[in-house]
């Protein structure tokens, strides 16, 4: 047990641990020398062994504050983040006085996407401890990511009246002020930082960021590459990849595109279930008798959205087999007969001649339907349930144009300037020489009173639930107007006639500077000419719709 290093110094270490293994071993190790011991065992790297010697001071001494909380450090750094929580909470039971204690179980929480948690904790630590910045620092950031942007903008705030120069501070200012939709407040802040710290990897991610919600691309390109020069963040690498796919160089934008699956476990898209281990990662050849494994991830748009290049991955007549969200089964199966299509994670059901397996997401960089030109998805490629379509277009008919609508999103991050104000959606409502039936999951009473009495609302469906009823239920439709939320999506896979409304700087698969949708032939772009103007957006698509 101990070091293997060589030298006076770890000749002393290893003596050290020789006296702590012989105490333990002949029962005279007191709770405070095995205490200490683990801490030499922390020093050395020697960490499992350190939380064996913790454990055992834990069985004799339950109630000390301090092995708990040094328990929960070496778990955290030994990336067992729930077992560090369970140590943390444990300890945070018998009220510790020590802020210290307080900051890294908050930061535990908080890297275990425990954010509400973590304000919880933070709180609870400035009142030991009111003055306590690294404490308040902590509190703005798991605010932030508790979705109170302005509450995190306060404390952000209280830090930098006292630490001016706090890098970490102004960068939580700067999310904060761009979650509330103020980029302009956000880029200065950003400048702030790099102000003092010129070449801060963060620093310069954030700024791009913010500037790319600004739609100052060029800029934000510039700093993206800046900030993902010598970075080892997955987050920045996968927003420079999005951003080059929008700005249209799909050669290296889908060359980093890979960079989203390291992304996810840093509090990015929840990670689908790994392929099987023993499967290797497909090469994109085909080879006669062995049959590939795409396996879905992401959103349901996105898989709806990448799932458009399957028809030109099995034009070759290769043998393929593909998992997917379960509630995307019903309408992929009968969409791609070609394809043996399996829930996500169910991989005890596949066939024995799978022989390798790719990502659905990697398909677009392998097949480039970019070098096609747009549109680079075949029209109508999703085959909604014809029977269902039917008895659903004799239900809402009335002799006008049938006009499915939906006009929000739950996504916290981009939710707000892609949602449709209740105000617009009542002039849209407002022409009645068409028919709208609501394409908007939610509770039916409340789309209901949204909508008013122009607006049908099926209680008979549920779209969150059953994405394939959903699906016939878009296909009844004549035409479709949408936001940017995963309707777009299965409108454009069959084919439907949509318009899709769209905030000044759009999500990167619209791309920038494109008046046409490159992804579904019947999707319609209309964008903000200024950000947050939905009135001219709306003026456009109320013409249109009287054309109908």
């Amino acid at each position: 047990m101990g070091p293997s290093r060589t030298g006076p110094a770890a000749k002393a270490v290893r003596s050290s641990f020789d006296i702590h293994e012989r105490a333990i071993a002949d029962g005279s190790a007191t709770a405070s020398g095995l205490t200490a011991y683990a801490r030499l065992l922390v020093k050395a790297g020697e960490y499992a062994r350190a939380v064996q010697v913790l454990d055992a001071v834990l069985r004799v001494r339950s109630d000390d504050v301090e092995v708990w909380w040094l328990l929960g450090t070496v778990l955290r750094g030994m990336g067992q983040r729930e077992a560090a929580i369970g140590a943390f909470t444990q300890g945070a039971g018998f009220k510790p006085k020590t802020a210290g204690f307080y900051l890294d179980y908050g930061k535990c929480l908080l890297e275990f996407g425990a954010a509400e948690s973590a304000a919880d904790v933070a709180r609870r630590g400035l009142e030991a401890d009111g003055a306590n910045l690294d404490l308040r620092s902590l509190l703005a950031s798991a605010l932030l990511a508790a979705g109170q942007p302005g509450s995190a903008v306060e404390e952000a705030r209280r830090v930098l009246s006292h630490r001016k120069q706090d890098v970490a501070a102004i960068n939580t200012l700067g999310l904060s002020l761009a979650a509330l939709g103020d980029q302009a407040g956000a880029v200065a802040a950003f400048e702030r930082a790099l102000a003092i710290q010129p070449n801060h990897k963060q620093s310069l991610g954030n700024m791009a960021l913010a500037l790319w919600e600004e739609c100052r691309h060029g800029e934000a390109l510039h700093a993206m590459i800046a900030a993902a020069d010598g970075s080892a963040d997955p987050r920045i690498h996968k927003l420079l990849a999005m951003l080059r796919i929008s700005l249209g160089d799909f050669t290296a934008g889908w060359a980093g595109y890979d960079w989203r699956h390291q992304a996810r476990d840093l509090g990015g898209d929840p990670p689908p279930p790994p392929p099987p281990a023993h499967l290797p990662k497909w090469d994109g050849v085909h080879r006669p008798g062995e049959r590939v494994l795409i396996c879905g991830e992401q959103g349901i748009g996105d898989e709806i959205m990448f799932s458009g290049v399957l028809p030109r991955l099995l034009k070759p007549g290769g043998l393929f087999a593909l998992t997917c969200e379960p509630r995307l089964r019903p309408l992929f199966s009968r969409s791609f007969p070609g394809l043996q299509v399996f829930a996500r994670g169910d991989y005890d059901r596949l066939p024995d001649d799978v022989t390798a397996w790719r990502w659905l997401g990697d398909l677009p960089g392998m097949l480039r339907p970019d070098r096609h030109g747009s549109p680079w998805l075949e029209p109508g490629y999703l085959q909604a349930d014809g029977a269902r379509v039917a008895e659903l277009r004799r239900r809402y008919a009335d002799g006008r144009p049938l006009v499915g609508v939906s006009w929000r999103t739950t996504n916290r991050r981009s939710g707000p300037k892609r949602c449709l104000p209740p105000g617009e959606l009542q002039r849209l409502l407002s022409i009645e020489s068409v028919r709208w039936i609501s394409l908007q999951y939610g509770k039916p009473a409340d789309l209901r009173e949204i909508g008013g009495e122009r607006l049908i609302v099926d209680e008979t469906l549920d779209a969150l639930a059953d994405l394939d009823v959903f699906a016939a239920q878009v296909a009844a439709m004549d035409h479709v107007v949408t936001i940017d939320n995963s309707t777009v999506h299965v409108a454009g896979g069959l084919g439907v006639p949509t318009m899709l409304l769209l905030p000044k700087c759009a999500d990167w698969r619209w791309m920038v500077g494109r008046a046409e949708c490159v992804w579904y032939g019947s999707v319609e772009l209309c964008r903000q000419e200024d950000a947050g103007a939905w009135t001219p957006v709306i003026d456009r698509a109320c013409a249109a719709i009287r054309s109908w």
